[in-house]
């Protein structure tokens, strides 16, 4: 990494962990001093968009994260056949489903990756695990 380039990432790092310092002192409400409220003023928009990406997670991450693993715990005891052949399903169902439609008329979501707490994701992720380990 070039020196300009860690200058930079060391300063990007340090501006995050101050929107981080600003946005938790903004949840305690606590009495701020006026060039806490300055910084905070400045920052606001990063301090909002820190809190709602976190608010979120609240709202949906944390249930996707418990399906997730309630789900990878029963997949994980499966045998590799078993996956491999879920897989192959998966990529067939996937294959007929953009086979059977005109590119205009799927929508832009079908392309994004799998839900963390997708089977595809999870056996993905698992035959993944699986392969290094023999590997």
């Amino acid at each position: 990494m070039k020196g300009s380039d860690a200058k930079w990432l060391e300063e990007y790092k340090k501006k995050q962990a101050r929107i981080r310092e600003l946005a938790l002192l903004c949840l305690e409400k606590r009495d701020l001093t006026d060039d806490e409220l300055k910084e905070i003023k400045e920052d606001g928009h990063e301090i909002y968009g820190y809190l709602s990406e976190r608010g979120g997670f609240a709202l949906h991450g944390a249930a996707s994260l418990l399906r997730y693993r309630a789900r990878r715990a029963e997949l994980d005891k499966l045998p590799t056949e078993e996956l491999q052949r879920r897989m192959s399903e998966i990529n067939g169902a996937r294959n007929a489903f953009f086979a059977s439609h005109d590119d205009d008329d799927i929508d832009d979501s079908s392309f994004e990756g799998p839900g963390i707490d997708s089977d595809e994701y999870i056996v993905v992720e698992i035959l993944d695990e699986r392969r290094k380990k023999t590997a």
